[in-house]
């Protein structure tokens, strides 16, 4: 649905239009008398005698859905069209017999019965924006923003170490990827819905129909605010569904014209039910990617009976990820698959690139063991071990030994919140 600008205050609704008299033609159409000469037009009357090809707006003043408002014209006969994003047949008395197939900006007539499609027109168009800002919230899309993108070699093995690529093909329901904090749960779920998007909606794909992907990123720093809820969830998909289906949007549109104010349900399963029944209007297959569960600051185990309620109503498939906290292996079960257990490629080709430019200070087997101790103390861990391959490329610039450089690593804290406390004292 095309977006459509409101009447100006005191403007009147009921568009009809003025008509340029002369030819529109291109080169192309010059001896074809039926491009060339589109109608014909009684001056006197300002009426039009058909049959016509396309119909031109003169003045562009004000008013209709489109942003302009034209003076009134009539139809004598029978003329084919051009209005908005459609061509419509139109007979005499402004009879609607279309729409006929796509292209252009134009309207036309200002019969009763076409006033009124204009008028609807024009309030569904109001109404979608007002649907669409009326869901927005403010940091819908921060959390996935702040997310930077990887090499697209560092999560190869998702496709060929896991059941990922099986579950996407032919499998359903719930895949939940579990991690320890800092193993790159979040930059998996946003390296596969950027990078990898295209090699995702091929595995989805079915008929020939293109997939539609739907994101949410829960996030702590947003705290109890709307960005970090079950109903910021439930608006964010609703968002997406209708920016990407029609029918969705149409849909929602009838069920919700009285929501348009934006005071939307504050009750998770009245949207719920929304984005449940929505789904059922809209013939793709859809895939869900939601990171972070256990970022929500709430109760674990309604956000797991929301998630599962939301995926066996729909149908739809969700791929979760999270660190793998009592309250969700509870009620989500078996893990799909550990981060930590496919990093170490990852870990170990990291250090070895870093330690390249410490060739001038230390032999490559002296670099290779502590690429190895690095690899093997990370456990799975992607951000401990960047931190500590920063800390012993920093040592080494500084003039310390391989003495210094093993101390260094003994010391190293395994935790993560430690290894935050120490960065934070410690300058390269």
């Amino acid at each position: 649905m095309s977006r459509s600008k409101r009447p100006r205050s005191g403007s009147d609704s009921h568009a009809a239009l003025d008509f340029v008299t002369t030819q529109q033609t291109t080169p192309s159409d010059q001896n074809d008398p039926a491009k060339r000469t589109f109608y014909s037009q009684s001056s006197s009357n300002n009426t039009i005698v058909g049959p016509a090809y396309r119909l031109y707006p003169a003045t562009l003043q004000h008013g209709h859905p489109d942003g302009h408002h034209f003076k009134p014209t009539t139809i004598a006969g029978h003329a084919q069209v051009q209005m908005g994003d459609s061509y419509h047949n139109y007979t005499a008395g402004g009879q609607v017999t279309g729409p006929l197939s796509v292209a252009g900006n134009m309207i036309v007539n200002n019969s009763t019965g076409y006033e009124q499609y204009l008028r609807q027109r024009m309030s569904q168009s109001d109404s979608d924006i007002a649907l669409k800002q009326a869901l927005y919230y403010e940091g819908m899309e921060r959390r996935k923003a702040q997310l930077d993108d990887v090499d697209p070699a560092t999560f190869d093995w998702i496709w060929t170490q896991t059941s990922f690529a099986t579950w996407l093909e032919s499998g359903d329901g719930l895949y939940w990827i579990c991690g320890k904090p800092a193993s790159g749960k979040s930059t998996l779920m946003n390296h596969l819905l950027r990078a990898e998007s295209a090699r995702v909606k091929s595995y989805l794909a079915v008929n020939g129909k293109d997939p539609l992907l739907l994101h949410f990123f829960f996030d702590f720093r947003a705290g109890s605010g709307i960005a970090n809820t079950i109903i910021g969830l439930l608006r964010s998909f609703l968002l997406q569904l209708i920016q990407n289906s029609s029918a969705i949007e149409h849909y929602v549109l009838d069920r919700c014209s009285y929501r348009l104010d934006g005071e939307w349900p504050k009750i998770d399963t009245e949207l719920l039910d929304l984005v449940c029944e929505s789904l059922q209007h809209e013939p793709r297959t859809i895939c869900g990617f939601i990171d972070g569960l256990d970022e929500y600051i709430g109760n674990l185990i309604k956000l797991a009976d929301i998630i599962i309620l939301l995926q066996r109503r729909s149908g739809m498939k969700l791929c979760l990820a999270s660190r793998p906290y009592p309250e969700l292996k509870h009620k989500l079960g078996l893990t799909s698959f550990e981060m930590q257990s496919h990093n170490n490629a990852t870990i170990r080709a990291y250090a070895d690139t870093a330690f390249t430019s410490l060739e001038a200070y230390l032999n490559q087997k002296d670099l290779q063991d502590v690429a190895a101790q690095i690899e093997d103390d990370a456990n799975g861990v992607i951000l401990w071990a960047r931190f500590a391959v920063d800390e012993v490329v920093c040592a080494v610039l500084r003039g310390e030994g391989l003495r210094e450089i093993w101390q260094l690593l003994d010391e190293f804290p395994l935790e993560m919140a430690q290894v935050y406390e120490r960065i934070l004292g410690l300058h390269c």
